[in-house]
């Protein structure tokens, strides 16, 4: 017999713990990645950053590397804790909070930029979404930048999609996920996913996000400059000023 666990993403996220993790190779390559992005797409001078969706702190600590002084947020309280542990350990100046993006204004802090590096925004609904940007907008600093990296998940759907998925971590654990729904009045899909040496399942909710929807929003809310970039495969960056 299978546990249920519900509509929760937390044994996903522990299943794939080294794909967060910023002291695992997997995370370690993922820093130089989104260093190299930053680096590259950012182009503010430096100064205070808001990294959204910053799980255990793998953007955040590249935003740190690249000599802003960051804040970066995340609803995770286990992965908040992580990336405020492996902060104090390591003596770095990046700070931590449990928060939503959508309470942003309440840090009380303006930024010169707010990002958000891999791909957070299949957890945003579109009203959740449009709330963060607004907000963003009046966080930055006069020509401060926001700055997406996500997938393109219209493309992904229809290009690449799978029905049926075995994943396997780290451990030599096995996951499997299946496609249950797509919601086109909400813009979101769901998937069963199974963890069968636990005797666990739970389904996760994503919310479905391309270019053309991220680029409406930010015009919608007083962006300019607005660019997005293909980076290969279904990854891009979209970056606007403010």
């Amino acid at each position: 017999m299978l546990r249920d666990k519900g509509i929760d993403m937390t044994l996903h996220y522990k299943f794939n713990e080294q794909t967060y993790d910023p002291q695992s190779l997997k995370g370690k390559y993922r820093m130089k990645q989104f260093v190299r992005i930053l680096a590259e797409y950012l182009g503010i001078k430096k100064g205070k950053a808001l990294d959204i969706g910053c799980a255990m702190g793998i953007s955040t600590f590249a935003l740190e590397q690249l000599g802003h002084k960051p804040i970066g947020i995340d609803t995770s309280k286990y992965f908040i804790q992580r990336a405020k542990d492996i902060a104090s350990r390591k003596k770095l100046s990046s700070k931590f909070y449990l928060k939503k993006a959508v309470d942003i204004e309440t840090l009380k802090q303006t930024y010169n930029a707010v990002t958000f590096m891999g791909n957070p925004l299949p957890h945003f609904t579109m009203d959740e979404l449009d709330t963060t940007i607004r907000k963003s907008w009046n966080v930055l600093n006069i020509e401060g930048v926001i700055l997406f990296h996500y997938m393109d998940w219209i493309d992904r759907l229809f290009s690449s999609y799978k029905r049926m998925l075995v994943e396997k971590n780290a451990e030599n654990e096995i996951m499997l996920s299946y496609h249950s729904t797509l919601d086109t009045e909400t813009g979101a899909f769901e998937r069963l996913f199974i963890l069968p040496e636990k005797g666990e399942f739970f389904r996760g909710r994503f919310y479905i996000w391309s270019p053309w929807l991220i680029e409406f929003l930010l015009q919608k809310n007083r962006f300019k400059k607005i660019e997005s970039t293909n980076l290969g495969g279904h990854m891009w960056v979209t970056k606007a000023i403010r």
